[in-house]
Parts: structure tokens; sequence; C-alpha cells
């Protein structure tokens, strides 16, 4: 994770011509493909998934049609900006900020994606400035964003950056590392996640089910669709909100989300 409080911007080196457009989402219950969400929305959707099939060559990760529409209508709580870019006719790449709306109003995060054919030739700056003038205006002070990548990748070797917070590093010579790093972000944070390859082998998964029985004794598992019980919204609510200053932050400015 990154984040920045400075309010400097290094100039873009970008060619003139560029355009940045605000993409259009598609409205609830529209069918999913190019004709119905929208040609931008339908080429952001590609950029995406192309940089999921680059990074991990598959899309398991990736949200689905109808999440990713969902994702980019924002909700009373946050919205969401997404942009598309193009040199002539050829789309360059994609920009994103998200402004949270009642917690943590001095924050915004920002996403960029430049396609493979374009980058190292500074149009990856000139989306960025983009999307932090958008946050500025709307008076945010503290900006962030994040980026993932497989651990084989982004295990440090040679020179690297340490999180200002946490443990853990990342390699300089990562181009995510040195862009962000360039516009004038420090790195506050790494976060590891692991994965489960299914099937698993069941002498495996009866070991782990014996542990997990062995440490839950005390607690009950309660499910539910679409809408939370009335007995149980309160303590369910309280639980979320106190999740959210749980989880290490660094020094990026989140507070409690009510």
């Amino acid at each position: 994770m990154v984040h920045q409080d400075a309010p400097h911007t290094p100039a873009s080196s970008a060619a003139a011509g560029v355009q940045i457009t605000a993409v259009r989402i598609p409205e609830p219950g529209r069918e999913t493909g190019t004709a119905a969400v929208g040609r931008d929305f339908a080429l952001c959707r590609e950029l995406v998934e192309a940089q999921h099939l680059e990074l991990w060559g598959n899309l398991s990760r990736c949200l689905a049609w109808a999440e990713s529409a969902e994702f980019w209508r924002g909700t009373e709580y946050e919205e969401r900006q997404l942009f598309i870019a193009r040199l002539g006719h050829n789309v360059l790449g994609m920009c994103a900020v998200e402004l949270p709306l009642r917690d943590n109003t001095t924050t915004a995060g920002l996403d960029v994606l430049v396609a493979p054919a374009f980058r190292r030739r500074g149009f990856g700056a000139q989306l960025l400035k983009h999307v932090e003038a958008i946050a500025r205006d709307r008076g945010r002070t503290s900006l962030g964003g994040h980026f993932e990548g497989p651990l084989e990748d982004l295990s440090p070797e040679g020179d690297t950056v340490a999180a200002k917070s946490g443990s853990g590093g990342l390699p300089l010579a990562d181009p995510a590392v040195a862009f962000a790093l360039a516009s004038g972000y420090d790195l506050e944070q790494v976060e590891r996640s692991s994965e489960l390859v299914l099937p698993v082998p069941p002498e495996l998964l009866s070991s782990r089910e014996a542990d997990a029985r062995a440490r839950s004794t005390d607690y009950e598992v309660i499910c539910w669709d679409d809408v939370c019980p009335d007995e149980l919204a309160i303590k369910f609510s309280a639980l979320k909100s106190q999740m959210s200053v749980d989880v290490p932050t660094a020094g990026m400015d989140w507070g409690r989300e009510d």
C-alpha cells in the first residue's frame, strides 16, 4: 500500500493529445456485453482482464462483469469515478478515484493502469495527475493506492524499499514500486495473502478440519441470505465497525467506519 500527504505531483512528460474521459457505468439490471454496458466500460474491463492474466495467468481474482458494474456504481458511503484514456484512436489506459463520503473524508483511493504498449512513456504520470486533481478538488489531503503481484515477483532481492510500518519491503526494480516512489508516494504497508489450491488432499483436509474444530468449540456459525436478521443487526454493525480499526492501517489516515 502506498500513501502520500504532500500536495506535489511531478509534471507529466507524456505527449500532448491524450484524452481522458469519464466512463459511463451500466445501470442496474443491464445485461453484460459491450452493447449493454457501453464501449468504454467494456474497454476498461478488457484492460483489467489483461492485467490479471499478465500477473496471475488467470481471472480467478478478477471481478465478474456484473460485480464490476455494481462496484463502479458506488454507494451512499463511497463515490467511485472511472476514466478511460486514449491517444488518438488507441486506448492507452485507465484511472480511477474512490472518495469515502461518510467516514475518512480526508482520504481518497487512486488507481492507474497503463496498457503494456504505452508504459514508460510518461502516460501513467498524466493519469495519476488527473485523479489526484479530482481528489484534491474534493478536499482530500491523504491519497493512497495499492498494487499486487505474485510473491515470487515481489520477493525483495537487491535494493528494496522497506515498509514504514509493519514488516516487509518491495524491490525497487519493480515498475509499480518505481512509479509510486517517483510520484512522491511512500510505502506504508505490505500485505500478504495466501490461497489453498483445490482439490485439497484428503489427509490434509482432515487434519485442517480437526484442528479447526478443536479451536472453535465456543463458536457458533450463523448464516443468512441477503439481509442480516433484525436480532443480529446491531451486533453485526458494531462488529463491522470494530473491524475497520482492528486491521493494521499504518500511517494511511484511515479511521473508524461507523
